[in-house]
C-alpha cells in the first residue's frame, strides 16, 4: 500500500472529477460539476488533507521516474517466449486445455501461481476465439513454473503501419471536394456511376487508434464502435489521427467538400486497439477480431502488424475466413525489404503493398511472396485529427483502399465468400510489371470496377457464413453514437478546484488523467512545499479525471503518480500542464513517476 490507514482516514472526500465526455465542438472535456468539499487553509488554498495530520513519507523512490517523454523499449527473450516492455512487464498468452471452459481455465492458471506471487501476475483478457488468456507478469518467469511450458506463448507487439515522418497536416481544403489520386487510380468512382454502388449495407471493422467521430467529412450515422472494457476507450476519440485517416480513406463522405473515400456509403465500426501510450500486442488484436465478428462486420481492415507468427492467431484468421465468412485485409509492412509482417503474411489475410501515383512500388513497401495485391499508399490525402486533413504515407494507407474495394464487391454480391473475394481480386488486379504476380505488388494494383464486375458474375445458391451474424446489421453489444462506457461520472464528487485562485502570483497546474482498463491500480497526489493538496486512489476504468490547482512558483511542488502493478497507464495516460504549457504527456512511467515544479 502506498498510504497507511491513518492517512486514508483523514481524507474528507475525493474531488477528482470524472469527465462526462468530449466536446464535439472543440475537443475539450465537459465537466460534470458538483459540490466542492474540503478544507480551506489559512492562505485560502483548498486541501483535502486535514491540516493537523502529518502525512507520512511514501515508498522508496528508487524506481520512480522523473516524468519526461521517453522512447519505448521492447525486448524479446527467446528462451522465455515473452516480450518485455520498458517497465519490465512481460507479456504472454497462456493457452487453456482442449475443451477447458473459460472459468475452469482461469482457476487452474491462478492456482498455479503461489500466493506471495499473485500481486506480480495478472490475467488481462480471455481470448474466446483461441481459448486462451492474455497475461502480464511483473517479475521472474519462474513464477509460472507450475504451468505447462507448452501452454505459455509469446504475445508479440503490433504497431500501426504508417511513416510518421511523412505526415503533413492540411488544416483546411479549399475549392470544394478533392478527389485523392488513389480513388481515381483504383477506379472507385466508376463503380459508383456504373453500379450505383458506394458500399452501402456493408460494415467494415477498422482496428486502429480510434476515430474522430465528429469530423465533418465522416458520416456520424454510419459510425459505430465497441465500448466495452476489453479494448481502449472511448472508440470515438482519436488523439493520434491514424484511425481517422484510415477511416476517411474507406468512407469519407461524398459531400462536395473535403475528400471522398473508396466506399462512402459503407459503415465503419471502430475497434480501438491502439492509443497514444503503451505497447499493444497480438492479444489485443485477437480480442478485436472477436469484437468485429460479434458486431456483424463483413470486412476487417487492419493497418497494423508486427513480428512473429503465432499459431493461435493464425487459426483465428482461418476461422474468420472459413467459418464466419469475414474478409480480413492487412498492411504488408513498411521496412522496404522482404520481412514477413503479421497478420498480413497469414494465408487467409489479404496482404496489401503500396504504390505511388506513378504506379510504382513505394520505396518503403515490404515485398515478399505473401503480398496479394497493391494499392496507393504514398502521400495519401484523408481525414485527420482536429477536424482537419493530412497527407500520410505507408502501407497503412494502401490497406484501407482495398478494404473499401471489398465493400463495393460485397455490396454487388452480398453472398460472396472470402475465397471468392480473394479470387476476384487476384484476377481483376493489374500488375504493370508482369502478367503473373511478383513480390512487389502481388497480382497487381486493385481495380474496383473490374473486381465488382468479376464478383457480380458469381451466383451463390447458399449464403456461406450466414450463421456468423455478419449480415444482421446490428451492433451486437457495441455502441452506436452513444460513446464509450468509461466516461460516466462514477465515483468521486466533481469539482472545479482552483486552489489559491486569489493569489495572482500563483501558476495554474492542470492534471488530466485518462485511466486504462486497470484504473484501480492508479493513485496520484500533489504536494506544494510541505503541504499536500490532494491524494486520490479510487478510479474507474477508461475514465477521464481532471485536477486543477494554482501553486506558488517560489516553492518546490511535486506531482506524483503511481501504478500498483508497475506498468504505468496503457491508454491515453497523463497530461501535466503547468502555466498553460504541457510539461509531460504519456503513460510509460512503470511503477511511478514524479514531476517537479516551481523552485525545485
Amino acid at each position: 500500500m502506498f498510504v497507511n490507514k491513518l492517512f486514508l482516514s483523514t481524507l474528507f472526500v475525493s474531488h477528482a472529477a470524472a469527465i462526462g465526455g468530449v466536446s464535439k465542438q472543440a475537443g475539450q472535456v465537459e465537466e460534470n460539476t458538483g459540490p466542492l468539499r474540503g478544507r480551506m487553509s489559512s492562505d485560502g488554498k483548498q486541501s483535502i488533507i486535514a491540516q493537523a495530520v502529518t502525512v507520512p513519507e511514501r515508498e522508496n523512490f528508487a524506481h520512480v521516474e522523473v516524468l519526461s517523454v521517453g522512447t519505448k523499449n521492447l525486448v524479446k527473450n527467446d528462451s522465455q517466449t515473452v516480450y518485455e516492455d520498458n517497465s519490465g512487464i512481460k507479456h504472454m498468452i497462456i493457452a487453456c486445455k482442449e475443451g477447458e471452459e473459460e472459468l475452469v481455465c482461469k482457476k487452474r492458471i491462478l492456482d498455479a501461481i503461489s500466493t506471495d506471487s499473485r500481486q506480480k501476475f495478472r490475467l488481462n483478457t480471455y481470448l474466446s476465439m483461441i481459448n486462451a488468456y492474455a497475461a502480464e507478469l511483473n517479475g521472474s518467469i519462474s513464477i509460472l513454473t507450475a504451468l505447462d511450458a507448452g501452454d505459455i506463448h509469446v504475445d508479440p507487439p503490433r504497431e500501426t503501419m504508417h511513416i510518421k515522418e511523412s505526415i503533413q497536416i492540411q488544416r483546411n481544403l479549399q475549392g470544394g471536394q478533392a478527389i485523392p489520386y488513389g480513388i481515381a487510380m483504383i477506379k472507385a468512382m466508376n463503380v459508383w456511376d456504373e453500379y450505383n454502388n458506394k458500399g452501402e449495407n456493408v460494415r467494415i471493422c477498422v482496428m486502429d487508434t480510434g476515430v474522430n467521430r465528429d469530423h465533418p467529412d465522416l458520416d456520424e450515422d454510419r459510425m459505430f464502435g465497441y465500448d466495452g472494457n476489453e479494448l481502449v476507450q472511448p472508440w470515438y476519440r482519436d488523439v493520434d489521427g491514424h484511425g481517422t485517416h484510415v477511416s476517411g480513406i474507406i468512407a469519407a463522405k461524398d459531400n462536395n467538400e473535403g475528400v471522398v473515400g473508396v466506399a462512402p456509403g459503407a459503415e465503419i465500426f471502430t475497434a480501438r486497439v491502439f492509443s497514444t501510450n503503451g505497447q499493444f500486442y497480438s492479444s489485443n488484436v485477437i480480442t478485436a477480431l472477436q469484437v468485429c465478428k460479434d458486431a456483424g462486420a463483413k470486412v476487417i481492415s487492419m493497418s497494423l502488424g508486427g513480428p512473429d507468427s503465432l499459431s493461435y492467431e493464425k487459426q483465428a484468421y482461418t476461422d474468420l475466413h472459413e467459418k464466419y465468412g469475414i474478409v480480413t485485409v492487412s498492411a504488408s509492412g513498411n521496412d522496404g525489404g522482404t520481412n514477413y509482417s503479421y497478420p498480413a503474411s497469414y494465408d487467409n489475410v489479404i496482404s496489401v503493398s503500396s504504390v505511388n501515383w506513378d504506379y510504382e512500388r513505394s520505396s518503403f513497401s515490404t515485398r515478399n511472396n505473401k503480398v496479394d495485391v497493391a494499392a496507393p499508399g504514398s502521400r495519401i490525402l484523408s481525414t485527420y485529427e482536429n477536424r482537419g486533413y493530412a497527407l500520410v504515407s505507408g502501407t497503412s494507407m494502401s490497406c484501407p483502399h482495398v478494404s473499401g474495394v471489398v465493400a463495393l464487391m460485397l455490396n454487388a454480391n452480398p453472398s460472396a465468400t472470402p475465397a471468392q473475394i480473394f479470387k476476384a481480386l487476384e484476377t481483376s488486379s493489374e500488375n504493370p510489371n508482369t502478367t503473373e504476380r511478383d513480390n512487389d505488388m502481388g497480382y497487381g494494383i486493385v481495380n474496383a470496377l473490374a473486381a465488382v464486375k468479376e464478383i457480380s458474375k458469381i451466383n451463390n445458391s447458399i449464403d456461406i457464413g450466414s450463421g456468423s451474424g455478419n449480415n444482421n446489421g446490428n451492433n451486437n453489444g457495441s455502441s452506436g453514437n452513444t460513446g464509450g462506457s468509461g466516461n460516466t461520472n462514477n465515483g468521486g464528487s466533481a469539482s472545479n478546484n482552483n486552489a489559491g485562485s486569489s493569489d495572482s502570483d500563483c501558476v495554474e497546474l492542470v492534471i488530466t488523467l485518462k485511466t486504462d482498463k486497470f484504473g484501480s491500480d492508479t493513485s496520484h497526489w500533489l504536494k506544494e512545499g510541505s503541504q499536500f493538496l490532494f491524494y486520490f486512489n479510487s478510479f474507474d476504468s477508461y475514465s477521464t479525471y481532471q485536477e486543477t490547482a494554482c501553486i506558488d512558483p517560489k516553492l518546490c511542488s511535486e506531482y506524483n503518480i503511481r501504478d500498483a502493478f508497475g506498468d504505468g497507464i496503457s491508454g491515453e495516460g497523463l497530461e501535466v500542464k503547468y502555466g498553460g504549457e504541457v510539461v509531460y504527456e504519456g503513460g510509460d512511467w512503470g511503477i511511478g513517476g514524479v514531476k517537479y515544479l516551481g523552485a525545485c
